[in-house]
């Protein structure tokens, strides 16, 4: 649900190095794993990702797995940073991979000059357009299914006195049956978690993924609905003032046409998916102000996904 902060980041690589061998900074709240930025004596900083319990392991060891395999396949689009070792301490897996400079997507489309912009999303959907093209015909999935069981598994992480939203989590589980969509889909390559936060942009102006996940809907269209919690939902603005609306529009009408050319009527679906994402917080969200935050956005969006639009548009693959 979290990521790697690019500003904290930048500020802890300033931080004194008080112990000339070694030191390390925890980051806290990673997806169950802990982070830490470690110094060893004159050399460059590294990130250390390391499981929280054994239990965590699997789900490590796929993230390191899925970040070395993305980095080739988006050659010419974008990478991964890359990992410089893997093992155990004690019981724990961890992998270090290489600190990367730059702005988070969030940073860069605040103060990226337009034709800096127009790069970044041409070599965005080209990584988009590129995880699309892998997929295997043999690995089917149900989208209905895949979202059903998403939505029940969230609602059983939701408190029962949480009414409100037990309420939307239920509205948006009776969109899902009524609308129209494919029976199955083929899997596809895809980041898994795709926000800006989870985008780093090089001085070189190379796009690099940062915390690549497992998700319950292994597709481009996923990746896609994940930019569009923030770009359409705003979910960043919680933490950050608003993206300047032409920004906001140009990457947004550029996905949107990708996903139109790739799978004519998928843009009705991904918009079932970003409520999907919304709902994912709820269980997370301990902040009232972020319940709220989470629960305004659902409901609206929820006006604009209802069974009758879907059916007009309908979702062809």
């Amino acid at each position: 649900m979290t990521s790697l902060k690019l500003k904290i980041y930048q500020s802890l690589e300033a931080a004194p190095n008080i112990h000339p061998e070694r030191s390390e900074i925890e980051l806290s709240g990673f997806s169950g794993a802990r982070v830490l930025l470690i110094r060893e004596g004159a050399s460059p900083a590294f990130i250390r990702k390391i499981s929280a319990t054994p239990a965590g392991n699997a789900r490590l060891q796929a993230q390191a797995i899925k970040q070395k395999l993305t980095a080739g396949l988006l050659d010419g689009c974008a990478t991964t940073p890359h990992i410089l070792d893997e093992g155990y301490e004690g019981d724990l897996y961890y992998f270090d991979m290489e600190y990367i400079h730059g702005l988070d997507g969030i940073s860069f489309l605040r103060t990226a000059s337009f034709p800096a912009i127009a790069r970044f999303t041409e070599k965005l959907c080209r990584s988009l357009e590129r995880f699309a093209s892998l997929q295997d015909p043999a690995l089917q999935v149900s989208p209905r299914e895949s979202a059903l069981a998403k939505c029940r598994e969230i609602l059983a992480a939701t408190p029962a006195v949480d009414i409100r939203s037990h309420r939307s989590i239920t509205r948006l589980m009776e969109v899902i049956e009524a609308s129209e969509m494919p029976e199955a889909l083929a899997v596809t390559a895809c980041h898994g978690d795709m926000t800006l936060e989870n985008i780093v942009v090089t001085e070189a102006g190379e796009i690099v993924f940062i915390d690549l996940l497992d998700t319950f809907f292994n597709h481009w269209m996923a990746d896609i609905a994940k930019l569009d919690q923030d770009l359409k939902a705003g979910w960043y603005m919680r933490k950050s003032q608003p993206l300047p609306l032409g920004v906001v529009s140009y990457v947004r009408k550029s996905l949107t046409a990708l996903a139109e050319t790739l799978s004519a009527g998928s843009p009705h679906f991904i918009a079932l998916v970003v409520c999907i994402h919304l709902a994912r917080i709820l269980p997370y969200a301990k902040v009232s102000d972020d319940r709220q935050f989470v629960l305004d956005r659902l409901d609206f969006l929820l006006e604009q996904v209802m069974p009758g639009d879907l059916f007009e548009k309908g979702l062809h693959t």
